[in-house]
């Protein structure tokens, strides 16, 4: 049973908004301004059109429940913690770019991994063998309350 769920968009990230924006502009513009552009270059600036598409409703939802905490994005990246292999778990401030290169799934120094979309603070998760998973959520404050929660009857 899912004790708590919640996500966290990429348009939360206004940088990241206006580089969508941007980039869809000028694929636009690519193919308005040239009236002769061949059949496989539109097909190709549709295609990364619809890809710029669908980046901008990418949501990144974090799911906690009596056996694990789960983190999805786009029904394609997906990684599950069984609460047994949680040690500890705090709300942090991290520094995205310096630390895993931006956001999204990334991998950092020492094994650690990002799961966020947006903002520089995350639900630290450290795991029994030392590593961190930080997880992305709009108040990573109640979404590391929540499994804490989740840990107490593990005692």
């Amino acid at each position: 049973m899912t004790r708590y769920r919640v996500s966290q968009s990429i348009l939360a990230q206004p940088i990241a908004l206006w580089s969508l924006v941007l980039c869809a502009v000028a694929i636009v513009a690519a193919v308005v301004l040239d009236p002769v552009t061949e059949l496989a270059d539109r097909l190709a600036l549709g295609a990364t059109l619809a890809f710029i598409a669908g980046l901008a409703f990418a949501r990144l939802v974090v799911t906690v429940d009596d056996e694990a905490v789960e983190a999805r994005i786009m029904r394609v990246f997906h990684t599950r913690i069984p609460l047994t292999d949680i040690a500890s778990v705090e709300a942090r401030d991290y520094r995205p770019i310096r630390q895993f290169g931006g956001w999204g799934v990334r991998g950092g120094a020492h094994g650690s991994r990002a799961w966020t979309m947006a903002g520089s603070r995350a639900a630290v998760v450290t795991l029994t063998g030392g590593r961190e998973v930080y997880l992305g959520a709009p108040d990573p404050d109640e979404l590391a309350r929540q499994i804490e929660a989740a840990l107490l009857p593990l005692g």
